[in-house]
């Protein structure tokens, strides 16, 4: 059994023509389209092995609130903006029926979904609906605490289990998981004695990696026949296992393509098969739970100008997570056995999307010659907010603003460049005009992190003057950021308007190998304003945890902002750059 509460400390409204928009801080709302936005509270909660989870809910608490009509949920559509920047802006919508209802909104107090695991620990989500909603009677029934009680049928398991060096990952993401400490920094290098392995592995009888591996790369045929290309990712895979201790194994797409013991029609689901398979059955001797922890995705999805030409894929709707879902149930039935990959990531993973073998030196260079200033990367944040934000977008932008400055506020110093338009006093930052000469200078400054939140396209940031990879004329000394560009399109690596050229992620990864960034975090398609909440997790994550390890660190945000929505940003986003690099370690020498 577990039990804990939920206490809902106050909410706020705002007045839009004849209704009220409702919202809890750190919290989202329900998105049926024209039905009552009422807020949404949601957790991960970790469970053991069972077949299914009883839900009580005792209501501790209430209210009534009269003389309120809650806004209905709009229709987020597309929209060009001048100068070429996509934003999804609201359309106002309504339903009749449900507001010529006389009963209250949504119904029910709670709900669970999403029953699936994390690596080896298994775990649910909870949605807590506190406030409903009768819009004949023009009034609200709000909950401020509440008890939940879960009980489990036939139990397989404990509650707890060992996760390994993603351990801190479940402990700050799920409700009930008790952490033992271990996490991803444990594997860069500090006090390694012995060096791992590398090896191309080309065939997989048994339909998984038989090698140790505790990092795999997957890379094209062309950079295996191309010796130069060749030499550089053996150069990076090498790095990986002499610095980490990692054993790498470096895996061509051809002989994934061609492999009979691999199930799958797609190349895409024959790459899923294969890891998760290895996942189950192989050996990683570096991860502390005996199982693969990292993927790179060594190659763009296309190559060149040509859509026809694959390189390495992903997943249809451009979404790399989809690889890293990989724990399952198995489900019988009377004529087959189905497995059922839950939603959650149980893998670390990047992309190094490279497309010929001059992007292969650059990005093998920047991450080989990445060396951080570790004393004062606090000091370093720089954060960036975008212009003309729709009503859809601009409370979710000054929500998450004020949630970063409640981490880092009187520790850090940081700098905001903000449009003037929406210039919000914060007393704690340092405030910098929206231009391109502005976002220049800061790069020039050595910024560690660059967050952006605003509109964007496949190439560009949409602001007062458009920022480009173009936009950057000079090096910075090694000392590229990390982004996250919290914008539409801006990792659209898959998409049409992206195909002829890289997108902007792309570019500002493997252009250059002195200029740009050490990694990209990116929308591959148009993205919703909630996913501005990124932002706060991944400052979360950096000042008051534990690694800086990229892929670890992106793993944790994508799992806890499903508790601010828990059907966006999962797999919006992916991680262009090497999921083990650790930003903030220096190298050995």
């Amino acid at each position: 059994m577990v039990e804990f509460e939920i206490n809902v400390n106050g909410m706020f409204s705002t007045i839009i023509d004849t209704f009220n928009r409702v919202q809890i801080k750190e919290h989202l709302r329900m998105d049926s389209i024209g039905f009552p936005e009422v807020p949404v509270i949601t957790y991960l909660i970790a469970i053991p092995f069972c077949e299914s989870v009883n839900l009580d809910i005792v209501l501790l608490d209430s209210i009534n609130i009269g003389e309120i009509n809650i806004y209905p949920a709009p229709e987020l559509v597309a929209d060009t903006l001048e100068g070429g920047g996509i934003a999804l802006i609201e359309q106002f919508a309504y339903n009749r029926i449900a507001y010529e209802t006389d009963n209250y909104f949504p119904g029910y107090a709670a709900e669970i979904k999403g029953k699936g695991a994390i690596r080896d620990q298994h775990c649910i989500r909870v949605l807590f609906y506190p406030v409903h909603f009768n819009p004949v009677k023009k009034e609200i029934l709000a909950y401020s605490k509440i008890k939940v009680t879960m009980t489990f049928n036939n139990i397989f398991g404990s509650v707890n289990n060992n996760v390994g060096i993603f351990n801190e990952v479940a402990g700050n993401t799920l409700i009930n998981y008790e952490s033992n400490g271990l996490n991803a920094s444990v594997n860069c290098g500090a006090g390694l004695e012995d060096s791992g392995s590398i090896k191309w592995v080309t065939a997989f009888p048994n339909g998984y990696i038989e090698d140790t591996c505790d990092y795999v790369f997957i890379t094209h045929q062309d950079f295996y026949n191309e010796p130069i290309a060749k030499s550089a990712i053996e150069e990076l895979a090498q790095h990986r296992a002499d610095f980490n201790g990692f054993d790498v194994v470096i895996i061509k797409m051809i002989d994934i393509e061609e492999e009979a013991s691999l199930e799958g029609f797609y190349n895409k689901d024959k790459m899923r098969n294969l890891l998760s398979n290895t996942y189950y059955y192989g050996i990683a001797n570096h991860t502390y739970d005996g199982k693969l922890a990292y993927v790179n995705l060594f190659g763009d999805v296309f190559f060149g100008n040509n859509p026809e030409e694959e390189c390495v894929p992903t997943h249809s709707d451009g979404y790399d997570v989809y690889f890293t879902q990989i724990t399952c149930d198995t489900i019988i039935t009377s004529n087959d056995t189905i497995l059922d990959y839950d939603i959650y990531p149980d893998i670390m993973i990047g992309r190094c999307s490279v497309d010929d073998t001059n992007q292969v030196k650059n990005v093998v260079h920047k991450i080989l010659h990445f060396k951080p200033d570790t004393m004062f990367w606090k000091n370093d944040m720089l954060t960036i907010s975008g212009r003309d934000l729709t009503s859809a977008y601009f409370p979710y932008l000054i929500s998450s603003l004020f949630e970063m400055d409640e981490i880092v506020q009187n520790n850090y110093d940081k700098d905001l460049i903000l449009d003037t338009n929406y210039n919000i006093p914060y007393p704690s930052w340092n405030l910098l005009p929206f231009s391109n000469e502005s976002i220049k200078n800061s790069w020039a400054d050595g910024k560690m992190f660059i967050t952006y939140m605003g509109h964007g396209d496949s190439k560009f940031w949409y602001g007062p003057q458009d920022f480009w990879f173009d936009s950057l004329d000079q090096s910075h000394n090694n000392k590229q950021p990390f982004i996250l560009s919290l914008a539409c399109l801006t990792g659209s690596f898959h998409s049409f308007n992206a195909i002829y050229e890289d997108c902007m992620a792309e570019r500002f990864l493997c252009e250059d190998s002195i200029r740009g960034a050490i990694g990209f975090f990116g929308s591959s398609v148009s993205t919703l304003a909630n996913t501005v909440h990124f932002s706060h997790l991944y400052y979360n994550s950096l000042i008051r945890n534990y690694s800086m390890v990229l892929g670890e660190e992106i793993l944790e945000s994508k799992l806890l902002i499903g508790n601010y929505s828990p059907d966006y940003g999962l797999n919006d986003y992916n991680l262009f750059g090497d999921p083990a690099l650790n930003i903030l370690l220096k190298f050995r020498t």
